[in-house]
């Protein structure tokens, strides 16, 4: 992260890419007198994150603002409303005392009706939340000092009191995060909390149909063999209907082939490409 937003006295607070894991480290104690992060961090994790390609968002902080004493605070509604402005995927909390793990967030409410799915990632079968939204965790605390956990079945899915140290194994995929909690008993043994994933399942366009009116016809051929010559401009998911050869262009050749299309002279193959919100921050053509 840049020196100007770093603060020798009050700590750091520092972003880092690990293969498609962007990952952002927050700072609690530089904050405004509301409890707030300073303005100056504020602008620093808008910017940070924003200018982020990565699939995976994930922001770390010392602070259980959802699990643990800092619920009902000015910082818990503030990262309410960056969770959903930034697209932030996970939350990572640090600071509580017990186990909580929130339904997903999504505009700035927690939501329990999410679709699960039974599937098989690296080799384990695991029950994976289809994510729309953030999912907040406050995996409970590596040390001995441990608090009563308190149910409350509107922000959280599952809470556990703790009564040995716990940790947490997180493995990032390509489409999945997997987490697995793990307490440790006094002879060192460790044994199993829970285990639950996330799954990320990409937006479907039709090939051919630029207008993204369901159907490929020969208006959609006229707007893309416009935007080729010039004439007309593209939102980028227009753009990957009317690149139907692939080839990060869109030329008259793929307006031939969606006019063919739309008159069944020829059919576009594959019917359908799958996307995520990252493919089209990323498209250039």
């Amino acid at each position: 992260s840049p020196d100007q937003y770093n603060n020798d006295n009050l700590g750091s607070y520092y972003s880092f890419d690990r293969l498609n894991a962007h990952f952002a480290v927050l700072n609690t104690n530089d904050i405004e007198k509301d409890g707030t992060l300073s303005l100056v961090q504020l602008q620093w994790i808008r910017e940070d994150m924003e200018a982020s390609h990565a699939k995976w968002k994930i922001v770390i902080m010392d602070t259980a603002v959802f699990g643990g004493e800092a619920e009902n605070t000015a910082l818990a509604d503030q990262m309410r409303a960056l969770a959903d402005s930034l697209s932030i995927d996970v939350l990572l909390q640090g600071g509580g005392k017990a186990y909580y793990r929130s339904h997903l967030l999504h505009d700035g409410q927690f939501d329990p009706s999410v679709d699960t799915l039974i599937k098989t990632i690296g080799g384990k079968v695991y029950r994976s939340l289809v994510l729309n939204g953030t999912q907040a965790l406050a995996a409970g605390t590596a040390g001995t000092v441990f608090a009563q956990a308190k149910e409350n079945k509107d922000l959280y899915k599952a809470v556990f009191s703790q009564v040995a140290p716990e940790y947490t194994a997180i493995t990032v995929y390509e489409n999945d995060i997997v987490f697995d909690v793990y307490a440790v008993g006094e002879n060192g043994a460790r044994g199993l909390v829970e285990s639950f994933a996330l799954t990320k399942q990409g937006e479907k366009v039709l090939f051919g149909d630029v207008d993204l009116d369901g159907a490929v016809t020969a208006s959609d051929a006229r707007l893309a063999l416009r935007y080729a010559v010039g004439l007309e401009s593209l939102q980028p998911v227009q753009k990957l209907a009317a690149d139907v050869d692939r080839d990060r262009v869109i030329s008259a050749a793929d307006a031939r082939a969606i006019l063919r299309a739309a008159v069944y002279l020829e059919k576009i193959s594959p019917e359908y490409l799958e996307y995520y919100k990252t493919d089209l921050e990323e498209i250039k053509f």
